[in-house]
């Protein structure tokens, strides 16, 4: 085999056993029976195609990837009956879809006003049937007091439920991101009139955040940015918060359990995934 390296050519036996000398398709593939050598299909411009089977006695060509079926033909000719695209645009690009599949929900609390001096707020807890993988937590909050307040959000976790006493928890809505998804078994709740008698045993910090409210009703001279303040875990491929079982839960609090500025409201999402 010869190769001019300016303008490659390769130089094999065809099936006939006559010698191929190519110069427009230089990659050659050998053939089992030692004898016989194929090219690669191109087209016009050069750019290589890929053939199979697309049915009984029909060829496909195209271009990235084609994968072949699962059946036999029935006219008893080689390769598959099928022969299936990876999926490309017009541009002959390859389509990736990057969506995930586990089943997911989110759940969302709006306009939510806690007690004065708060301890956890709100809280996530695990399932009986099914491990809860927490993605991303959103929080948001707003206050008519014209003086700013910063205070340190902390996102724990806790391994028992606690002594609610006179404090009420309101489940909030698991909206599946599919209509055919089961119904959610992790329950998410904001915690209002009062709070915890004893919260649940603390695992640790998980995360801690210098949070700002935005000032509400806006003023001639003032329009602060409402910037929430995010808990995102699966964006380094690390692992998602996990709880298991439940008695495991997640909470949100302020450290110290300060005073609320005027007119605390806040915004809560979180999207999880059960499994």
């Amino acid at each position: 085999m010869a190769i001019n390296l300016q303008y490659p050519t390769v130089q094999g036996i065809q099936t006939s056993g006559q010698p191929l000398i190519a110069n427009t398709a230089p990659v050659l593939i050998a053939g089992t029976d030692g004898i016989s050598v194929y090219q690669i299909l191109t087209d016009t411009a050069g750019s290589q195609l890929i053939s199979g089977r697309a049915a009984d006695s029909a060829v496909r060509t195209g271009y990235p990837v084609l994968i072949g079926g699962g059946g036999i033909p029935s006219d008893g000719a080689a390769g598959d009956v099928n022969a299936y695209y990876i999926g490309v645009n017009a541009a002959h690009q390859v389509s990736v879809n990057t969506e995930g599949k586990k089943t997911t929900y989110s759940a969302s609390a709006s306009i939510f006003a806690p007690v004065a001096n708060p301890t956890d707020f709100w809280n996530m807890f695990g399932s009986a049937t099914k491990t809860i993988r927490i993605t991303r937590i959103e929080v948001s909050g707003s206050s008519t007091a014209a003086t700013a307040a910063t205070l340190t959000l902390q996102l724990v976790k806790r391994s028992t439920i606690g002594t609610i006493g006179s404090a009420v928890l309101t489940p909030l809505t698991a909206v599946p991101h599919d209509s055919g998804n089961a119904a959610g078994t992790a329950v998410v709740n904001t915690v209002g009139t009062a709070n915890y008698t004893t919260v649940g045993t603390l695992v640790g910090q998980i995360q801690a955040r210098m949070f700002s409210f935005t000032l509400t009703p806006f003023t001639a001279t003032d329009f602060p940015e409402c910037v929430p303040t995010v808990f995102d875990f699966t964006n380094r491929n690390e692992q998602g918060i996990v709880l298991r079982g439940v008695t495991q839960q997640v909470a949100l609090l302020f450290n110290g359990a300060p005073a609320m500025p005027a007119g605390a409201l806040f915004n809560i999402n979180i999207t999880y995934t059960e499994e």
